[in-house]
């Protein structure tokens, strides 16, 4: 090999590997970007935009509870650590508004991630996905995403998650009182 075709190699070996780092990063923080499904807003009959950021985070606790309680407390001790809460809910006259390529357009961020939880139902056309983001032992970043055949929910908390003080606050607000066996109710 000549010298110029060896420099040309490590040349271009260097230049990969520049490349590749300098790649983004999608959702290593804990934030996952909602804005390829941002066409879905004028499919949708009703949709729901919340962006909070750290700032605000800090004094929803006393807005919310107005007082010392210990849900008050249990809520700042939930928030304290946290970079933002972002969601995002679409509801639709009918079915089949959003595809499935939709939904891989965030997946695809959190590949890196722990699926935690998947929930899958043929007959109700319904999923739930949790997924995790894990710095060592703790928490970094959540995405849940609820899927039925008409509506989109997404989820994404970015910052460390007490999983235990979200749980004190999910029975608090009644969030638990799931229904496993409506298809039985019905």
């Amino acid at each position: 090999m000549t010298r110029t075709a060896e420099y040309l190699k490590k040349f271009s070996a260097l230049m990969a590997i520049i490349a590749l780092c300098s790649l983004p990063v999608q959702a290593q923080d804990g934030r996952v970007k909602f804005d390829a499904l941002s066409h879905l807003e004028a499919k949708a009959s009703e949709t729901v935009d919340v962006n909070v950021e750290s700032p605000l985070l800090q004094i929803i606790p006393k807005l919310v509870f107005g007082g010392q309680s210990v849900a008050e407390k249990t809520m700042r001790e939930l928030v304290a650590g946290l970079k933002g809460v972002f969601v995002r809910h679409y509801e639709f006259e009918k079915s089949g508004a959003f595809t499935e390529s939709d939904l891989d357009a965030v997946r695809s961020q959190v590949r890196s991630w722990s699926k935690i939880v998947g929930i899958r139902s043929k007959r109700g056309g319904e999923t739930v996905e949790v997924h995790t983001l894990m710095d060592g032992s703790k928490i970094t970043g959540l995405l849940i995403l609820a899927v039925e055949p008409r509506q989109l929910t997404l989820v994404n908390v970015v910052g460390p998650v007490d999983l235990e003080k979200l749980i004190e606050m999910a029975r608090h607000f009644g969030w638990l009182d799931l229904e496993l066996d409506k298809a039985k109710k019905e």
